[in-house]
């Protein structure tokens, strides 16, 4: 099961029976239980990008992975136990420019794609619990600015679209009974608004 919802709300996929793409070892990888992609949205009072502020919107995937009962055990170091999430997204924005008068000049909508490289936030990993199946991780892409820069003197750059698709993981582990394994992903999200862009013209 599927939800999509429109203004920056998750995209939920239910991965029944998802299985990984790839596999590193003979082991059995973790299966992916339940994703979730989100596109979020812009700050509307954004002066520039800044990377804790999130001002020029963000891809973010939480995930849950499934299969862990009887692969770790309290004999495990901490360190062996800690692992992470990596990928990459399929990005497309919608930009366009405003009139003095707030109107949107359609003729001037340009859209710019990219794939961007997702990873844990700060650095943050997530540690594989001893007394559970699932285990919950997060992984982030957030975005520079992009505006092509294409509005005239006298009109305000805007951003009025944030689409992700095309997501795939790689769940990342060094513990010997839970591989490291990639995974495509078949959740997307969008965001439609309409924000300043932080440059200017």
């Amino acid at each position: 099961m599927r939800t999509a919802m429109i203004g920056g709300t998750a995209a939920l996929l239910l991965a029944v029976g998802m299985v990984p793409a790839q596999a590193s070892s003979a082991a059995a990888p973790l299966r992916l239980q339940e994703v979730e992609v989100v596109a979020g949205a812009p700050h509307a009072d954004a002066t520039y990008c800044d990377h804790i502020m999130i001002d020029c919107g963000y891809v973010g995937v939480h995930a849950t992975f499934s299969g862990l009962s009887g692969r770790v055990s309290s004999q495990d170091s901490w360190e062996e136990r800690q692992g992470y999430v990596t990928g990459s997204a399929r990005v497309s924005r919608v930009y366009g420019c405003e009139s003095a008068e707030g109107v949107r000049l359609g003729h001037l909508d340009t859209t710019v794609s990219e794939n961007v490289r997702l990873g844990p936030r700060r650095g943050m990993t997530f540690t594989l619990p001893t007394d559970a199946d699932t285990v919950p991780a997060e992984a982030y892409a957030f975005l520079e600015d992009a505006q092509p820069r294409n509005c005239p003197a006298g009109t305000q750059p805007m951003m009025y679209e944030l689409r992700v698709q095309r997501v795939a993981l790689t769940m990342n582990s060094s513990l010997r009974t839970v591989p490291s394994a990639e995974y495509r992903v078949k959740g997307r999200d969008r965001w439609q608004g309409a924000v300043p862009t932080p440059f200017g013209e």
